[in-house]
C-alpha cells in the first residue's frame, strides 16, 4: 500500500506544483532556456521544472515512510537509508538550481559535486563494512552520475522517462532485498517523473533544468549505492545506467580522440544525432527507454556472461541507430 501511496502522492503533487506554482513563477521571473546553436528547441522554454519533480518526490517519499512506519513496522535502520535517498534530491537539486539562476563555471560545478559526493560517500562508509577507499569511489560515481544525466537531458521526455523507469526498477529490487522504505522512496521518484512527462512532452511547457537533472542524477546514484550495500543483485542495480553511461563515455572518448574540448557544448551524443536525423523527441525517448528496459530485463537470467553480451549488443544497436536512420532517409530522398 505504501508503494502505491508514495507514487500517487508524488504524481499528483508533482504535477500540481509545477502546473500552478513553479511554471507561472519562473515565467514571471523570466527563468527561460533560450535556444542556441546546440539546442533541440527553437523558442524560449521555462527552465526549472525539476523543482516540482523534487517537491513531489520529497512529499511522496516522506508520506510513504510515515505511513509504512505507522501501519507496518516501527522506525529502524531503514529510515536512515530512506532519508539519505531523499536528502540527495535536496542537496543536488540546490546546486542545480543555483546553476540555473547564475551559471557556474565548470570548475565551480565540479567542486560542489565532489563535496556532495564525499559527504555521501562518508555516510555510506558508516553504514557499510567497506574501507575508506569506498568514500572516494562513491564521490567519483556521484560526479559521474550527476553530469551524465545532465548531459543526457537534451531532448524532451528522455531523462524524465528514464527517471520513471529507474524508480520503478529500483522499487522492485528494494522489495526483493527487504528494503521496503527504500522501495517507497523509489516509487515516489517514478511518480514525480511521470507527473512531469505531459509538461515536458513536445511542445514542452518546461524543461527540468539543472535543478531537475542534478537531482535525478543524485537520487539515482544514491539509490544505486544504498541498494548495493543492502546485498541486492549487482547486475540488476547497474542495468539502468548502462545506456546513459555508454552514450556519455563513448562520446567523450570520441571527442578527446578528435582533439575537441570536452567542456564545450556540443550535439554529438547518440540521442542528439538520432534527433538530428529527423526522429521526434518522444520517439528518441521511447527508443532510449526500450534500450534501458532491455538491459534491465535480461538481468533476470542466471548467466552473467549472457547479461554482459546483451548489454553490449543493445549498446551497439543504440549507437548504430542514427546512422541507420540517416541512411534510410537519404535513400528516400534520392530520385
Amino acid at each position: 500500500m505504501t508503494l502505491i501511496l508514495g507514487f500517487g502522492v508524488a504524481l499528483v503533487l508533482g504535477y500540481a506544483v509545477n502546473r500552478f506554482l513553479v511554471i507561472p513563477g519562473l515565467q514571471r521571473h523570466a527563468v527561460l532556456d533560450h535556444p542556441t546553436a546546440r539546442s533541440s528547441h527553437d523558442t524560449p522554454v521555462v527552465r526549472g521544472g525539476g523543482i516540482g519533480v523534487i517537491a513531489g518526490y520529497l512529499v511522496g517519499g516522506v508520506t510513504s515512510v510515515v505511513v509504512h512506519t505507522f501501519f507496518d513496522e516501527p522506525l529502524g535502520h531503514g529510515w536512515v537509508v530512506a532519508s539519505m535517498a531523499l536528502a540527495a534530491a535536496v542537496v543536488c537539486g540546490a546546486v542545480g538550481l543555483a546553476d540555473d539562476l547564475d551559471s557556474f563555471s565548470a570548475t565551480t560545478r565540479l567542486f560542489f559535486q565532489l563535496v556532495l559526493g564525499l559527504i555521501f560517500g562518508f555516510l555510506v562508509f558508516l553504514l557499510s563494512p567497506w574501507g575508506w577507499s569506498v568514500v572516494f569511489a562513491i564521490a567519483a560515481s556521484v560526479v559521474l552520475s550527476v553530469n551524465a544525466i545532465n548531459f543526457m537531458d537534451g531532448v524532451n521526455t528522455l531523462i524524465t522517462g528514464w527517471a520513471a523507469l529507474i524508480g520503478l526498477w529500483y522499487a522492485v529490487i528494494a522489495v526483493s532485498a527487504g528494503q521496503t522504505l527504500l522501495a517507497g522512496v523509489a516509487t515516489s521518484l517514478a511518480g514525480a517523473a511521470v507527473a512531469f512527462l505531459p509538461i515536458n512532452k513536445s511542445p514542452a511547457r518546461a524543461f527540468l533544468g539543472d535543478v531537475g537533472s542534478y537531482a535525478i542524477g543524485g537520487i539515482a546514484i544514491a539509490l544505486f549505492w544504498l541498494l548495493w550495500i543492502s546485498g541486492a543483485s549487482r547486475m540488476m542495480i547497474a542495468a539502468p545506467f548502462v545506456i546513459p553511461l555508454f552514450d556519455v563515455l563513448v562520446t567523450i572518448v570520441k571527442r578527446v580522440y578528435a582533439g575537441e574540448n570536452i567542456f564545450q557544448p556540443h550535439r554529438k551524443h547518440y540521442y542528439q544525432r538520432l534527433n538530428q536525423a529527423g526522429v521526434s523527441h518522444e520517439a528518441v525517448g521511447a527508443i532510449f527507454a526500450v534500450s534501458v528496459v532491455a538491459c534491465c530485463v535480461v538481468t533476470f537470467t542466471a548467466s552473467r556472461l549472457l547479461v554482459i553480451m546483451v548489454w553490449g549488443l543493445v549498446s551497439v544497436g543504440y549507437a548504430a541507430l542514427p546512422h541507420i536512420v540517416n541512411t534510410a532517409r537519404q535513400k528516400r530522398v534520392q530520385p
